[in-house]
């Protein structure tokens, strides 16, 4: 996380994008941050959530937001139902 110019202000967030390969497909996996409030000194300001998304063949099979340090059960659900068919 940086600040900008103004000192209060989340200027840039940086997200993860890695590939894998499950029974034969290629999933992409990005995480990422998910800033309740880019103005650390607002309402929710400096509380920082995350999210997950799962692509596979050039569609979304799940996007999520947590926080907490907690990951949504549906995220891995959704690729292990994307993987049956």
């Amino acid at each position: 996380m940086k600040t900008g110019d103004e000192p209060k202000m989340i200027a840039q967030v940086k997200s993860v994008e890695r590939r894998c390969v499950l029974g034969g497909e290629e999933f992409r996996v990005s995480l990422g941050p998910d800033p309740c409030n880019y103005n650390i000194h607002g309402q929710n300001g400096g509380m920082m959530m995350a999210y997950a998304q799962v692509r596979s063949r050039g569609r979304i099979v799940t996007k999520t937001t947590f926080g907490a340090c907690t990951i949504e059960g549906h995220v891995l659900s959704a690729v292990a139902g994307q993987l049956r068919r």
